[in-house]
């Protein structure tokens, strides 16, 4: 394989990385967790990660 195609084909891979970590980083920012109350009935929601 030419070494051009070669460029090419692992440029276009890195940019399918980027675009992929920026889908999960989306799809992970509206993860919430339920949050239960004392008798552990669903009271609400919350961040995945507490903030």
């Amino acid at each position: 394989m030419a070494l051009d195609k070669s460029i090419e084909i692992y440029e276009r891979g890195e940019a399918l990385k980027k675009h992929c970590e920026a889908l999960l980083g989306a799809a992970e920012n509206r993860i919430e967790k339920i949050r239960l109350d004392r008798a552990g009935k669903p009271q609400g929601v919350e961040p995945l990660d507490g903030e």
